[in-house]
């Protein structure tokens, strides 16, 4: 699902970059978190930004929020050094962290108009707009909810005050999925407003239905950055199939499509990318009992792409 970008109350008319990183290096101590990372973020897209645990993705958001300093490097966010201009930057942001920790003794409504006072914010109507789009009930104490109710919370505090940037951690992490279809329409809108949006994700589907372009980090470094609809093409999915008899490798050989073959015995694993016709054709010369299939992890299919670029 893609959303042509529209006219609102704080588009500006112009494409212009919403977040541009510079050579971003952090360590800690002898570790390199971040190794010379360079991304553009283009206003009134969402950008997704991926790559397995520890890859450098949460670390590069908490310096894009300057909760945490570069080692070498700089962030600028609407042309904002992020350091500098702190107190700009998280005015124009809301963000909610994959690892939120709230004041759990406060209720979702409290905790909602702290987050609005933190920031100069007055209530907003906003606030129960969200709450009924999401579901979410403002007013037990944030102790007593489950993660995913808490997530809504903090997805309300992040979007109250319709900011021009939001910056997920995991933002659907917890959310049951009728409340992940709500969330991506909730995405849709502010993309619709000119705002820009930059998400990690592990999810495949999420990144597909929501994101515009995806960048893949590995070891801190960037690997690939890619318009959502190049990735589409180059998905692979993976086939386990049983054969009544052994089958021959040689029918797999010589396809563009099918690839990564293993045979044991009569069973066959192999991954396809693209349409499924040479597949059929394989599997028309033979007696098939079953047929399983899985979508490639996001990880996986960025390993299979891009893995030796890092």
């Amino acid at each position: 699902m893609h959303l042509a970008l529209g006219r609102a109350e704080y588009y500006t008319g112009t494409m212009r970059n919403a977040i541009k990183i510079s050579h971003l290096t952090k360590k800690f101590g002898k570790k390199l978190a971040v190794d010379n990372l360079s991304l553009d973020v283009k206003e009134g897209e969402i950008f997704g930004f991926l790559g397995p645990n520890g890859a450098g993705k949460t670390t590069t958001i908490r310096m894009i929020l300057s909760h945490i300093s570069p080692t070498e490097g700089t962030i600028r966010v609407y042309g904002k050094d992020s350091v500098q201009h702190y107190t700009e930057v998280h005015h124009s942001t809301g963000y909610v962290a994959g690892d939120s920790a709230m004041y759990d003794n406060l209720s979702g409504k409290n905790y909602i108009r702290y987050m609005m006072n933190l920031r100069g914010e007055r209530k907003s109507p906003e606030v129960d707009r969200l709450a009924e789009v999401l579901q979410a009930d403002l007013s037990p104490k944030l102790k007593t909810l489950s993660r995913g109710n808490k997530q809504k919370i903090g997805i309300i505090a992040a979007m109250a005050h319709k900011p021009k940037l939001l910056i997920f951690d995991e933002p659907t992490s917890g959310l049951d999925p009728l409340m992940q279809e709500e969330f991506y329409t909730l995405l849709a809108e502010h993309k619709k407003r000119g705002g820009t949006t930059f998400m990690s994700s592990h999810n495949l589907a999420e990144v597909e239905k929501v994101c515009d372009r995806v960048g893949f980090i590995r070891q801190g470094k960037l690997v690939e950055v890619s318009k959502v609809r190049e990735l589409r093409q180059a998905a692979t999915k993976e086939f386990r199939i049983t054969f009544k008899t052994a089958p021959d490798l040689r029918y797999f050989t010589g396809s563009s499509s099918v690839h990564d073959v293993r045979i044991d015995g009569k069973e066959v694993v192999c991954s396809v990318r693209g349409h499924l016709n040479e597949l059929i054709r394989i599997l028309s010369k033979h007696d098939v009992v079953n047929i399983e299939s899985r979508e490639l992890e996001l990880e996986e299919v960025f390993m299979k792409l891009y893995g030796g670029k890092a």
